[in-house]
C-alpha cells in the first residue's frame, strides 16, 4: 500500500500531514486526512463512517483535497465503489511552497516580471490547479494582460507550470498494476523469470513516459508541448523569421481548457543545485561556488528529476555565460607568476579540475568529488549529484547528532563512519574518551536508533564471554531514524504557531480593525507589547521550520541515501 506506514517515522509524518491540512484547510479536512493514512484506502462509505462525518460532508472534503492534489482517487476492477487514497509526498510538500514562490522570482531576470512569476505560482498553489484564463483573472489587475500571458507561456514552457491529466488523479501504484496485469494477460502458459522482469521494465518505461508528458519534458504527435496548441496564422506569417527566444510566443498559444497545476519536482531541482552551490563555496571558496553554479544552471535544463545520480554532459564553454560578472576568478586561485591563465574559460578549466579532484585520485578524493570526468581544458564533465547529496546527507546527520548528543556523540558517529565495526575499546581508544562516556554516549545513540549492534561469536556455542560485540553504523537506518525525529520537530513547530496565535486571538483581532490598521496607536501599550512578543516568537519558529524542512528535504527527496518515495522501491524514477 502506498499510505503511511505503521513505523515510528511513519507515525510521526502521518501527524504531520494532519496538522498540515489542518492549518491549510480546517479540522474537518484533516479528520478525513487522518483516517484515510491510518487505515489506508477507503471507499466513501467507510470513510464517513470512520470519520464520523455525514457523507456530504465527506465528499466536500474529498473534493478539496483531490482539487490540491493530496488525494488520489481510483476504481478497484469491477467494483462499482470509488476508492480514495492519501498521497503524503504532495502533503508534505507545502511546506515547501514559500521557497518554491522565492525560486520563481529569483529565476526571472527582470525585476517586474520576477513578480509577475511570483504572483502566478503564489496563485496557483493557493487554487491546486487553475486553466490558463481563469489564472489570468487572478492576477493582479497592475500588470498587463500581454505580459502575464507573456509570463505563463514561459512557464509553462520551462515546465514550471504542467498539465494536469485525469491519469494524475490515479494513484501509480494502480497505474503500474493494471499495467502489469494488462501484459501478463498477452502471455500464455507459465510465466517465467524473465518475462517477469521484462513486464516490470515495460511498466516502469511507461510510467516514466507518463511523467515526462505531465512535466511538460514530451510533446504530443504533432510536435507541441502538453497543455499548449499552434496558433492559427497565415502562410506568409509563419515563413517569417523570428529568434529562438521568441519563438514559442510566436508559434504557440495556451489551451484554454487545460488545467495547470506547479511542478514541485522542477522547484526541487533548483533549490538542489542551490545547496550543492553553497556545498562547493564551503569546501572551497565563493569562485569554485560560482562556477559549480554556473556549471548547475548550464545542465538545469536537462535536468528532469531530483533524485537523478549524474547529470548529462556539460561543456567548460557552456558555463561562461552563467558566471556573475561581480566574480574574479583568477583571485580563487593561487597562481605563480609564471601561470599562463588568463582567460576565462582556462580559470573556469582549472576550477572544473579542482571540483573533480583531478589532484587527489585516492578513495577520500572520489568520495568528495563534485564533478566527474575531464579531459584537458576542453573536456566535459558530469555533475556527480550523488557523491555531492551523500555530503550533504552526512552534514545534516553530523549537524542532527551534534545537536543532540553534544561532541562526544558526533566524534563516535564519525569515528565508526569511518573506520568501521568497532568495538567500545577502540572506539575510546580512538575517540580519546573514558570507557565511561563512551559506553553511555554508545548507549544514547543505540536507543536512538544510530548506532547498531553486531555480535561475532568465537564458538559455535555463542557464550557471552567468547563474543565479540561491534558497533557500526547503518546509514540508511540512521537517516531515517532522523527523518522521525524532523517529522516530530515539524509537527510540534506548526502546533506551537498554532497555539501562540490562539493565545493572542484578541489582540490579533483588535489589530485588524481598519481604523488600527492606520494607526498603531490606537492599540492599548500592553497589546503592542503582545503583539511585539507573538511577532518575535513566530519569527523564532518559522526560522526553526524553515531549517528543519530543509534538513527533510536533505534526507528525504536528495539522492545518497533511502528515498522517500514509493516509486522508489519499485525502481520507478530511477534515471
Amino acid at each position: 500500500m502506498a499510505y503511511i506506514s505503521t513505523s515510528s517515522s511513519g507515525k510521526e509524518s502521518s501527524r504531520l500531514c494532519t496538522v498540515i491540512i489542518e492549518q491549510d484547510f480546517g479540522p474537518v479536512v484533516a479528520n478525513v486526512v487522518s483516517v484515510v493514512l491510518n487505515h489506508g484506502r477507503l471507499p466513501l462509505p467507510l470513510l464517513a463512517r470512520y470519520a464520523g462525518l455525514k457523507p456530504r460532508i465527506v465528499r466536500s472534503a474529498l473534493l478539496v483535497l483531490i482539487q490540491h492534489n493530496a488525494m488520489w482517487h481510483c476504481e478497484l476492477g469491477d467494483s462499482p465503489d470509488e476508492y480514495f487514497e492519501a498521497n503524503p509526498d504532495e502533503i508534505l510538500s507545502r511546506l515547501r511552497f514559500g521557497r518554491f514562490v522565492r525560486l520563481a522570482e529569483e529565476q526571472e531576470e527582470d525585476e517586474e516580471e520576477g513578480r509577475i512569476a511570483r504572483e502566478v505560482i503564489a496563485t496557483v498553489l493557493a487554487h491546486g490547479k487553475l486553466r490558463a484564463p481563469d489564472l489570468l483573472d487572478k492576477l493582479p489587475p497592475e500588470f498587463s494582460l500581454s505580459k502575464r500571458k507573456k509570463l505563463l507561456l514561459r512557464l509553462i514552457s520551462s515546465a514550471s507550470l504542467i498539465p494536469v491529466s485525469a491519469s494524475s488523479h490515479i494513484s501509480p501504484r494502480d497505474k503500474l498494476l493494471r499495467w502489469e496485469k494488462e501484459l501478463r494477460a498477452g502471455i500464455k502458459g507459465i510465466i517465467t523469470p524473465k518475462e517477469i522482469k521484462n513486464i516490470k521494465e515495460q511498466c516502469q518505461r511507461r510510467w516514466l513516459a507518463e511523467q515526462e508528458a505531465e512535466r511538460g519534458a514530451s510533446k504530443g504527435e504533432d510536435g507541441v508541448t502538453v497543455g499548449m496548441k499552434r496558433k492559427h496564422t497565415s502562410g506568409k506569417s509563419s515563413k517569417s523569421k523570428s529568434s529562438s527566444k521568441n519563438k514559442d510566443e510566436e508559434e504557440f498559444q495556451i489551451d484554454d481548457g487545460v488545467y495547470f497545476r506547479v511542478n514541485y519536482e522542477h522547484f526541487n531541482i533548483k533549490l538542489r543545485n542551490k545547496l550543492i552551490a553553497d556545498a562547493a563555496s564551503r569546501r572551497y571558496n565563493e569562485q569554485a561556488g560560482a562556477v559549480m553554479g554556473a556549471m548547475l544552471k548550464a545542465g538545469e535544463p536537462k535536468q528532469k528529476s531530483v533524485r537523478e545520480p549524474t547529470s548529462e554532459p556539460i561543456a567548460i564553454h557552456q558555463t561562461a555565460s552563467h558566471i556573475p560578472s561581480s566574480i574574479s576568478l583568477k583571485r580563487g586561485l593561487a597562481l605563480s607568476s609564471r601561470s599562463a591563465i588568463s582567460k576565462q574559460s582556462e580559470c573556469i578549466a582549472e576550477y572544473c579540475a579542482i571540483l573533480a579532484g583531478l589532484d587527489n585520485p585516492g578513495p577520500a578524493g572520489a568520495a568528495s568529488r563534485f564533478l566527474l570526468g575531464g579531459k584537458g581544458r576542453s573536456g566535459e564533465y558530469v555533475i556527480a549529484f550523488e557523491n555531492a547529496c551523500a555530503r550533504l546527507k552526512r552534514g545534516v546527520l553530523d549537524a542532527l547528532v551534534r545537536d543532540r548528543f553534544g561532541n562526544e556523540g558526533a566524534r563516535i558517529v564519525n569515528i565508526v563512519l569511518d573506520k568501521g565495526k568497532l568495538d567500545e575499546k577502540h572506539i575510546s581508544t580512538l575517540g580519546l574518551l573514558s570507557m565511561k562516556e563512551t559506553r553511555e554516549t554508545i548507549s544514547r545513540l543505540h536507543s536512538a536508533s544510530l548506532l547498531h549492534l553486531q555480535e561475532v561469536p568465537k564458538s559455535a556455542d555463542r557464550a557471552v564471554h567468547r563474543t565479540f560485540y561491534l558497533w557500526f553504523v547503518d546509514l540508511p537506518k540512521a537517516y531515517l531514524a532522523l527523518l522521525g525525529q524532523l517529522y516530530k520537530t515539524l509537527g510540534n513547530i506548526l502546533e506551537r504557531k498554532a497555539r501562540e496565535t490562539h493565545l493572542r486571538a484578541d489582540v490579533l483581532a483588535r489589530a485588524e480593525r481598519s481604523d488600527v490598521k492606520a494607526d498603531l496607536g490606537l492599540l492599548g501599550r500592553t497589546d503592542r507589547e503582545r503583539l511585539e512578543e507573538l511577532d518575535r516568537v513566530m519569527e523564532m519558529l518559522e526560522l526553526a521550520q524553515a531549517r528543519t524542512e530543509l534538513a527533510v528535504f536533505v534526507l528525504r527527496d536528495l539522492p545518497g541515501g533511502p528515498q522517500g518515495s514509493w516509486a522508489e522501491d519499485r525502481g520507478v524514477g530511477a534515471s
